[in-house]
């Protein structure tokens, strides 16, 4: 299968945006060293005197890998970049990109100063990663019953069976905030194993200790009396 050259992930929720950008970045590194294959831009990186300059990723996609096989480049921030002329240095480049380069846009608000509102990606960007072969993802639980579709999904894809109550406490716990579950979840897989049948008692009051395996489910602290170091989850 060949390399994508380029992905697009846009979206406001910074859990999702996580996950999505974690789990691309280990794809395209494909096992090679985060030292040397990986290199990270953000906002910090386009800043010139008052304004954001493209430049600095162009020259971090043409950059030829060393000690590697190829490089993986992050570009966050990239909503600073909302006209069209702004773009134009990526677009080029994405007519014939580097097949030693994997891409990563993250298409999000800028954090100094604060972006009030994340602007639509530029028609001639997603143009140019279409033509390119690249991928474009836009993350959002959406509203309403596709919101509700969404929480469904993420807790039917996890490792432990969930039983009606325990997803109903876990769906009212969190109301509006649903992307929290995916931590809650991360953290009951980790804890669980595979296939085990949750009950509301299984999941409320965890006690989580210094490491990420000293776990306590808070059935097991009434019956037993445990008193692991550390906090409660806030669940």
């Amino acid at each position: 299968m060949s390399k994508v050259p380029v992905v697009l992930i846009s979206g406001d929720d910074g859990v999702l945006i996580s996950r999505s950008l974690n789990s691309h970045v280990e794809k395209a590194l494909e096992g090679q060293d985060k030292a040397f294959a990986l290199e990270e831009l953000t906002e910090e990186n386009y800043r010139l005197a008052e304004e954001f300059h493209i430049s600095k990723l162009i020259d971090a996609v043409q950059t030829a890998p060393f000690l590697t096989n190829g490089r993986v480049v992050v570009a966050r921030h990239m909503g600073r970049f909302s006209k069209k002329d702004d773009l134009e240095p990526l677009v080029e480049y994405l007519h014939s990109p580097m097949d030693t380069t994997s891409l990563i846009l993250v298409w999000e608000k800028g954090s100094i100063p604060q972006q009030q509102r994340l602007p639509p990606v530029p028609k001639n960007l997603l143009e140019a990663i279409e033509q390119s072969g690249g991928v474009f993802e836009k993350l959002t639980t959406g509203r309403g019953k596709q919101a509700e579709k969404w929480l469904l999904e993420e807790l039917s894809a996890t490792s432990v069976n969930l039983t009606g109550q325990a997803r109903k406490r876990i769906t009212d716990h969190f109301g509006e905030d649903r992307t929290r579950v995916i931590s809650l979840l991360e953290v009951l897989s980790s804890v669980y194993e595979s296939a085990a049948t949750l009950e509301v008692e299984d999941i409320v009051g965890l006690k989580v200790g210094a490491e990420p395996t000293n776990v306590v489910p808070y059935a097991r602290i009434l019956r037993d009396g445990y008193r692991p170091p550390g906090r409660f989850l806030d669940f």
